[in-house]
């Protein structure tokens, strides 16, 4: 089986509307899917999914991706199992272990979550990635909980831990604008060039897209050896 799908470059308003008929509600009893290809097209990326295969009964199921999937030219993403459960309205998956190689970067974790159809799309889940490398900056872990509901992405938690520096903060993402709060402490300068460490907070807002709209206030300590 192989499936393409493309998107319009701008949906009409007729399409976009809610028809308010009630959302459908799912019932699966045997389900059996192999070597299914699928790919998503837009104007600006394309999404692949070499190769598929779910199993499900009595709403429970599994799903099987026996390649990575490529978003874009950079990105692969690799999920070797992700365990399901199905509900009337909703579908709970995970724990799943994952990969991701963009570019020079990669990083492996696992994520579990929920995903709702009704009364309305909406989207939570847990991510934790290994001992992960950015740049000069080893050794570091990341665990996280995004919720998406009514347009609105909510990142309520992050951390970032490498050795007795933390990072942790939170981000709401909406058409209304963009804001963030970050704190960290203890965090290590020395792979930046910078010797010592940092304290410090910073709370984020803004807009426009250019993000020339962008304000700022907080406060920072830098830390040398000989404080």
């Amino acid at each position: 089986v192989s499936v393409d799908i493309r998107s319009a470059e701008s949906p009409s308003a007729p399409a976009a509307a809610a028809t308010g008929s009630p959302p459908p509600r799912i019932q699966i009893d045997q389900l059996n899917i192999r070597n299914a290809a699928l790919s998503y097209t837009t104007p600006t990326t394309v999404i692949r999914i070499p190769s598929l295969s779910l199993e499900a009964s009595d709403g429970r199921g599994v799903l099987r991706l026996d390649q990575p999937v490529s978003i874009g030219p950079e990105t692969n993403v690799a999920v070797a199992e992700l365990r399901f459960l199905m509900a009337d309205n909703s579908v709970r998956f995970g724990p799943a272990t994952w990969r991701i190689d963009y570019a020079k970067y990669d990083a492996k974790g696992s994520a579990q979550g929920v995903f709702r159809w009704s009364p309305a799309l909406a989207l939570e889940t847990e991510i934790a990635t290994e001992p992960v490398t950015i740049e000069k900056w080893k050794d570091i872990r990341v665990n996280g909980m995004v919720s998406y509901a009514d347009g609105v992405l909510d990142v309520s938690e992050f951390r970032a831990v490498q050795g007795s520096g933390n990072v942790a903060g939170s981000a709401r993402i909406s058409k209304a604008g963009t804001s963030a709060d970050i704190s960290w402490k203890d965090v290590d300068l020395n792979p930046s060039g910078v010797s010592g460490r940092s304290d410090g907070m910073l709370n984020l807002k803004w807009e426009a897209a250019d993000l020339e709209d962008l304000t700022a206030e907080g406060n920072v300590r830098l830390k040398s050896r000989q404080d």
